[in-house]
């Protein structure tokens, strides 16, 4: 039986390492072969130091004004003329390439070779070579058509990399890559994601032949200066999305009309443009009923003014921060009204692991609330200080694509009441709080939502006496929250 056992868990471990080795493979290959940073080196030319001068400063202007490298200037490194130096000038700078340019000079124009070169697989990833002509000495320097050129040509050297870009993070369906504005990127474009799985070099031609496995398309829907973020489109069977992969292929956005959108597709639903959280506020207004023991009901209308605000820490826990007032009952004196703040922490969990689809959270804090309310026909409002520990359930079910139904629970524990000196004679002894919202969500734009629903308070209030007061607060209205 030992040995059935054994044998057993020994055949369960092999066939988890070599499933899992292919994986993890080609997760080092896509660490391991990354084209981000690139270093510039001083052309070499030997006739003309001005010439030089100039072309360091049009390559400077060049990265300055692109996101998908971060350069470096490595011109007072000297000139490397073999792949093992080179190698050494790499990892001594820490880039993954180099940019190496050489001048001769013609009886007419100057030579021009652009040489992009991949010190860890000592090979070149592309050359181009161009002429431009020699200006005569009484016509001034043509600085702005050789800026033109050099440019134009820096753009065909890039273009026959192997992969455009990679990406930086995966969370759920959402994703984000290694470029931004500089790049040309624009939202609605479908990009092909793939994973390395071999690298080869030919050994007469010295010419690397990149195996780059597609994995599936993603689509960008939001581009900053800096990064990108897209949306999860399609993944193939054998490989899932990751980060570290391989961004193949762009197909540009054309304005076309949007792709048919599938009910059971969380995946493809318009995205809030957040990376924080939101904050919003809302003016609420129904019905208020407040019940003494052995007193009849009075009833008014009630407004509820209520700010609040949310921070994603990351993609499952948040923060939360809820402000409320609410004039107890407009058309009697004295005045009554309560104010409360709450701020909570929170899990939630996806049921589709999907942000945008349905969810459900739990989120738990204290809760601070003063008020001021009347208990007897003697026209006088008691105020008074609750302390408690806020629990609290929610929930949201995506109706449509930009529609999501809403349903919140709140109830405080542990309360503790405190009156004024001149009341004690009331003797608070507890107090009982629950709220309950249930209503929808509706995303107008991408960082505006508008929220509509009803909200009902319960509270009961329990006096040293036996005398139990009863409230109850029903009142509907909208609520608008922006996104950052």
């Amino acid at each position: 039986m030992k040995f059935l056992i054994l044998f057993s868990s020994f055949t369960l471990f092999a066939l988890i390492q070599i499933y899992s080795a292919p994986l993890k493979v080609y997760a080092d290959l896509n660490h391991s072969h990354q084209l981000k940073t690139i270093g510039y080196l001083k052309p070499v030319n030997r006739l003309n130091e001005f010439l030089s001068d100039f072309v360091c400063q049009v390559y400077q202007d060049y990265f300055k004004n692109q996101t998908r490298f971060t350069a470096y200037n490595l011109s007072h490194h000297g000139i490397p003329h073999y792949f093992d130096a080179m190698l050494q000038l790499s990892q001594r700078a820490q880039v993954h390439t180099l940019l190496r340019t050489e001048i001769e000079k013609t009886k007419e124009t100057y030579k021009f070779t652009l040489e992009w070169i991949y010190p860890l697989e000592r090979s070149k990833l592309s050359t181009e070579i161009f002429h431009l002509q020699i200006p005569s000495q009484d016509v001034p320097f043509p600085f702005q058509e050789f800026t033109r050129t050099i440019k134009k040509y820096l753009d065909h050297l890039f273009s026959q990399a192997p992969f455009i870009g990679e990406l930086t993070g995966r969370d759920h369906q959402i994703v984000s890559l290694d470029f931004g504005k500089g790049s040309h990127l624009q939202i609605g474009d479908i990009l092909t994601i793939g994973t390395i799985q071999s690298v080869k070099k030919h050994p007469l031609l010295g010419k690397l032949y990149w195996n780059i496995y597609p994995t599936g398309k993603v689509r960008v829907n939001q581009v900053d200066t800096n990064l990108s973020f897209g949306i999860v489109l399609e993944e193939a069977k054998k490989f899932k999305i990751a980060q570290g992969q391989k961004i193949i292929h762009i197909q540009k956005n054309q304005k076309a009309p949007p792709l048919k959108k599938k009910k059971s597709s969380f995946a493809k639903r318009p995205l809030l443009q957040t990376h924080l959280g939101w904050i919003g506020g809302g003016l609420l207004g129904g019905f208020y009923s407040k019940k003494p023991s052995q007193q009849s009901p009075v009833q008014s209308f009630q407004a509820n003014l209520q700010l609040e605000g949310k921070i994603w820490l990351n993609s499952h826990w948040f923060a939360e921060l809820v402000f409320s007032h609410q004039p107890l009952h407009l058309l009697q004196t004295p005045y009554e009204n309560s104010s409360s703040f709450r701020s909570n922490m929170g899990y939630t969990h996806f049921f589709k692991k999907s942000f945008y689809g349905p969810k459900a959270w739990i989120q738990w804090g204290y809760q601070f609330t003063q008020t001021h309310i009347m208990l007897s026909l003697v026209p006088t409002s008691v105020p008074l200080t609750l302390h408690s520990i806020s629990l609290g359930l929610g929930g949201s079910i995506p109706v449509s694509d930009s529609l999501h139904f809403l349903s919140k629970l709140n109830f405080s524990i542990f309360n503790q009441v405190k009156e004024a000196k001149w009341s004690s004679s009331w003797g608070f002894k507890n107090t009982i709080n629950v709220e309950c919202f249930f209503g929808l969500n509706y995303q107008i734009y991408p960082r505006l939502s508008c929220k509509g629903g009803m909200q009902i308070l319960l509270n009961r209030m329990f006096l040293s006496n036996s005398q139990v007061l009863n409230q109850i607060s029903l009142t509907i209205g909208p609520s608008f929250m922006y996104y950052f």
